[in-house]
């Protein structure tokens, strides 16, 4: 019997729709983690997915201590326990164990650290006195042996300014020495805002604030009168940024948190909380998870901070070291074990670099240096 071409056109129309139809179930299978399984006839096998990126990229991918693949990768795998490891040349191996579940993306952010960290010096005339401000963006610090007196002064580097040109130029300089005040003199401390410096003299009874925002200060503005007030009004600031972030916490954490300002720390993009608990363990909560990790206790971890674009917290030790650890207590890693002095460590704004107060040699005055880690 002849077929209509109206007929023809109804089952070209059917055909495509179904071969359509087919394909997107299929790829709406494959995409939730299912894999043909030819074993005994065919079957869709269930699967996990495992999402596996690194900074740097191009790193090489181990699943149970087979090479798998490199980052940045996705990967089928069947339900179960795995160890995973992440390696690059040049950079400390990361390694974590990870749970695969049917139908569910399980996603390894591994940061990879410098086996052997570049070390560059920010400063060339001895750096006195650093001090870094409670966002720890900037620090200040003087100078007073510069062979050009109108080099001598009070300085200000900030580590969002010149990501590119660290090293070069990077200070700039508040306020020069005056025939009065000699900065190498001075205490300082940033306020709660960082836009402005309190300066009060070891030597005398005289204190100034300075603008951070004006340039080419001449003048700093004489504060003697006045120095009690300015604290107790930058300890309200302080004290109503505490209770900021104590309302942010979740109400059934806030019991057991440690209540101060500096040792409660959210991670780049709020989702982890760093906190000192009541009986002197440092945690990590993981708000998404709804999961406590410990990190470690008092006397263990000093100066600790959230590591710019990262996972990453950064300490140092009794021992004079700088350890890093992922949000969860694994991958503890020493990344610079060098002398440094006042416990001083400060992040530049994309987490590659960190600054350190050291001295190269006895002879040599203290001056700040970069640390390349990433």
């Amino acid at each position: 019997m002849a077929t209509n071409p109206n007929q023809k056109s109804f089952l070209v129309i059917v055909s495509v729709l179904s071969v359509v139809i087919s394909l997107t179930y299929l790829l709406s299978v494959l995409a939730r983690g299912y894999q043909p399984d030819f074993n005994n006839g065919f079957k869709f096998k269930a699967t996990g997915l495992l999402s596996a990126t690194s900074k740097p990229k191009s790193a090489g991918v181990f699943i149970n201590d087979r090479l798998f693949t490199a980052t940045d990768d996705t990967i089928n795998l069947s339900p179960g326990k795995y160890h995973i490891k992440i390696t690059k040349d040049g950079y400390l191996p990361w390694s974590k164990n990870i749970e695969i579940q049917k139908e569910m993306v399980v996603q390894t952010e591994a940061t990879l650290f410098r086996l052997a960290p570049d070390i560059n010096p920010l400063t060339q005339n001895g750096a006195a006195n650093p001090t870094i401000n409670l966002d720890k963006n900037a620090l200040v610090f003087t100078v007073s042996s510069a062979s050009a007196t109108k080099d001598n002064g009070l300085y200000l580097i900030e580590t969002f300014s010149s990501p590119l040109l660290l090293g070069k130029n990077t200070s700039k300089q508040i306020i020069s020495n005056l025939p009065s005040i000699d900065w190498a003199n001075f205490n300082f401390s940033f306020s709660p805002n960082s836009r402005q410096i309190l300066a009060i003299s070891r030597t005398k009874n005289t204190a100034y604030l300075l603008n951070l925002e004006a340039s080419g200060q001449k003048k700093p503005t004489d504060v003697t009168n006045l120095i009690a007030s300015i604290k107790n009004d930058w300890q309200k600031q302080k004290t109503q940024s505490l209770l900021a972030k104590l309302n942010r916490l979740p109400p059934k954490l806030r019991p057991s948190v440690a209540t101060n300002s500096a040792d409660i720390l959210f991670s780049e993009d709020d989702s982890k909380i760093f906190y000192l608990s009541l009986k002197d363990l440092y945690y990590v909560y993981d708000l998404k998870k709804d999961i406590n990790h410990l990190i470690g206790n008092l006397n263990e971890i000093q100066n600790p901070f959230w590591l710019p674009n990262s996972n990453n917290l950064i300490f140092s030790n009794k021992d004079q070291q700088i350890n890093t650890i992922e949000y969860d207590g694994s991958n503890k890693n020493t990344i610079f074990a060098g002398k440094f002095s006042n416990n001083f460590i400060l992040p530049w704004s994309d987490g590659t670099k960190i600054v350190i107060y050291t001295r190269p040699f006895p002879q040599a005055p203290e001056n700040l240096y970069s640390v390349s880690i990433r």
